[in-house]
């Protein structure tokens, strides 16, 4: 086995004996947990934007409406 074969089993080895995988493993379930929070933030924020995008259409339409009437 070469000297970088060999540094790298004992590397690979300590990164299992000290926990490593099951701490990098935790940190990207936390991080993933926080994307989907972001995600569905951001959705819920585009999904009132597009309601309040329809409201005031239709308010517009409403008041178009009411001015055609006036004249």
């Amino acid at each position: 086995m070469t000297h970088f074969a060999s540094v790298l089993t004992t590397r690979f080895q300590n990164f299992y004996e000290h926990g490593e995988r099951e701490r990098l493993l935790a940190e990207l379930s936390e991080l993933r947990d926080q994307l989907l929070v972001h995600l569905q933030e951001k959705f819920t924020f585009s999904m009132k934007n597009e309601n309040q995008d329809i409201d005031a259409t239709q308010e517009l339409e409403v008041c178009q409406n009411m001015n055609s009437k006036l004249l």
